[in-house]
Parts: C-alpha cells; sequence; structure tokens
C-alpha cells in the first residue's frame, strides 16, 4: 500500500501538521509517523471536538481516532517534552497509540546550555531544542537510548519492524521536519540549518520504512513565508506592514518574533522541485495570503489572487497543487484534486510460486 511524506517546501511554518492531520483524517490512514529530527519543530492543531494541541513530539496521527502512531529510530526524543505532550492529550488516549523506537536517541537535560554555550543560539537556532547536541551525542556513540528508560512514558519497540509489516497491507503517512531549505547537507543556508536533511529521502530513512512503498511525496508551501533566523528572505514586510497586516507571530518552539514575506520565493521553490520532485503541492496559510478566502471548503471560496498564484506556480513548477489551506481548523481545506501517483509497491515481498 502506498505511504505519503508530508514535507516543508521552504523555511517552516507552513502548517504541514496540519495538511498532515487533514490527508490522515479524510483518508482514514491508521499508520501515522514522526519523521522529524527531534522536538524542535511545534505543529498547532485545532481540532473540532476541543481545544487546540500543539504538539511537537507526539506525532499529528493523534487526531486520528485508533490510528497507531510511531517516532522512528532517527528522530531524537525528550522524555520531558513526550511527557508532557502525552499528558495533555489523555483524553485522545495517545500513550497507549505510540510506539517509540527502543534505539531513539534521548535528548540529555543539558543539551539546551551546550548549543548555547556551542553559539547556536547566536546563529537564530535556539530552536534546536537540544537535537544538534543530542545527536552529536549519538555520532560519539554516548547517548542514551529511548529502549534504555526504565519508565518510559509509553510503550517502546521495533518501529521499522513495525512499518514495514503493516505498509505491505495499509496505508502510511510521513510527516518530516522543518523545512526542505534548511536541510544540513542540501539546504542553502548553512550554517544555519536543523541537524539533517529534510528531504523526503531523509525524512524517510529516520522511519526505517522502505523506499518502495513510498509513492506520494506532498509539499507544503507558505504562502506568507515566515523565519525566526537570521536568513535571506525574499519579499520580506517590515515590522509596520507585518502588524496592519495583523501577521506578527512568535515561533512555537523558540518564542522568537517571526520575519514574514509577502509571498513565496518561487526561486526557492524551482530549487526544491528540481531536487525533490514532489507529486504535488499544498498550499498552507493561504488565509494569511488573502484573508478574503478564510475558511473556504470548497473551490467556490478561492479567490481570483490564490487561483492566480495557483495558476503561475502550476505552469511555473510543473507540479500540481491538489490541496488549500484557508485557515486553522484541521478541516479548512480546499481540495483540488488527488495527485498522480507513482505505481503501487509490491503486496508483499515473498517469492512467487515454483521460484526458488
Amino acid at each position: 500500500m502506498p505511504a505519503t511524506v508530508v514535507l516543508d517546501a521552504g523555511l517552516g511554518d507552513s502548517g504541514k501538521g496540519k495538511i498532515a492531520a487533514f490527508l490522515a483524517l479524510s483518508r482514514g490512514v491508521r499508520h501515522v509517523v514522526d519523521g522529524g529530527t527531534g522536538p524542535s519543530a511545534g505543529h498547532v492543531l485545532p481540532l473540532p471536538d476541543g481545544p487546540a494541541h500543539t504538539v511537537s513530539q507526539v506525532p499529528v496521527g493523534f487526531a486520528v481516532p485508533d490510528a497507531r502512531l510511531y517516532i522512528g529510530p532517527g528522530t531524537l526524543v525528550s522524555e520531558r517534552v513526550l511527557r508532557a505532550e502525552l499528558a495533555g492529550l489523555a483524553a485522545h488516549d495517545a500513550a497507549s497509540r505510540l510506539l517509540v523506537d527502543r534505539r531513539c536517541g534521548l535528548i540529555p537535560d543539558d543539551a539546551h546550555a551546550r548549543e548555547r554555550e556551542q553559539g547556536l543560539h547566536d546563529l537564530g537556532l535556539s530552536w534546536e531544542a537540544g537535537t544538534t547536541a543530542a545527536r552529536v551525542d549519538y555520532l560519539w556513540r554516548r547517548a542514551r537510548l529511548y529502549g534504555e528508560l526504565v519508565d518510559p512514558p509509553c510503550p517502546s519497540g521495533d518501529v521499522v519492524a513495525a512499518l514495514n509489516a503493516v505498509a505491505v497491507d495499509e496505508d502510511v503517512l510521513v510527516l518530516g521536519a522543518h523545512g526542505a531549505d534548511y536541510s544540513l547537507y542540501t539546504g542553502s543556508h548553512y550554517p544555519i540549518t536543523t541537524s539533517d536533511n529534510c528531504s523526503a529521502a531523509a525524512t524517510l530513512s529516520r522511519t526505517g520504512l522502505a523506499w518502495r512503498y513510498l509513492r506520494e511525496v506532498v509539499a507544503v508551501v507558505n504562502m506568507t513565508p515566515t523565519v525566526t533566523s537570521p536568513v535571506p528572505l525574499a519579499h520580506e514586510l517590515t515590522l509596520t506592514e507585518i502588524r496592519r497586516r495583523g501577521l506578527e507571530s512568535h515561533g512555537a518552539v523558540s518564542g522568537v518574533r517571526r520575519r514574514v514575506a509577502a509571498r513565496p520565493d518561487l526561486d526557492m521553490l524551482r530549487r526544491f522541485v528540481r531536487t525533490e520532485r514532489p507529486s504535488s503541492l499544498a498550499l498552507g496559510r493561504a488565509d494569511l495570503y488573502d484573508p478574503d478566502c478564510a475558511g473556504a471548503r470548497d473551490t467556490a471560496g478561492l479567490t481570483a489572487g490564490i487561483r492566480s498564484w495557483i495558476d503561475q506556480a502550476e505552469d511555473d513548477l510543473g507540479v500540481p497543487v491538489s490541496l488549500v489551506s484557508t485557515g486553522p481548523a484541521v478541516g479548512d481545506i480546499v481540495r483540488l484534486g488527488e495527485p498522480v501517483l507513482a505505481p503501487e509497491p509490491p503486496a508483499s515481498h515473498r517469492r512467487p510460486e515454483g521460484r526458488p
């Protein structure tokens, strides 16, 4: 069955967590994986049946009743953050549904201080939230692993084996980290990067899911790009204009005021499309780009300005736009169609009858 990876096509903060939650809910996906680098990116999910939840460690699939949740071995885990988020999601029974790979590295208590001492905060990377220091520990083979916890907040096990078993017969959705342009190796702003790549391949690698199951990559484009780090930002608005348009906000993890751009950077998106070849694009925060489309849930609610940008982007990038996010609620989405998928992977890895 197909696996879907949801990525951020730019500099993060695109609402990719909401897009992933919408896809999981609307498609009835029962296996949702966090394939990020660790608890260094926050996702805010206002659900129709309760308050908004902010998560940075628990997979966004908690919003899907009865879905199994996973954190793969390449994702770093903060026991403190995970325990607090699971406590806040008790009504969703997230703790009993989440399996964390026993090989996940733990983020130690001193990781934040070490990153500050090494100058990461001076680079505007306070949002790394200890993941860089913890990955250094992992590479030096001195990290503590999740499987070593005496009283873990949720079960540990072999996520790689579990995912590759269920993917034979069931859909799997994987959410990536940050934004492609913050990738450690292939991003544009080194040393202002996260601690690993944010590509589809890297995301899948952190989960351990075999590449042959991947059929779809949905890339989320922030229609009003934002950053909290000192990287170049095309079409940047002044603080006065940001406040006039009601766009002032702060990073969910870093707490730093966001810089805001008026529209996406097509040059950045061209680079992304060349290297990632996504199946489709999803437009995040379109209601901030054009408030007149706020709350739309069908194509009739899309404004001429949004339609014009979609036409230009599809013609320029050669990738269809499949979803448009028009508000904070998970259901504030306009569907424009399903992308053409890659061929479905084999149903099993068993040899055909009669073959040795």
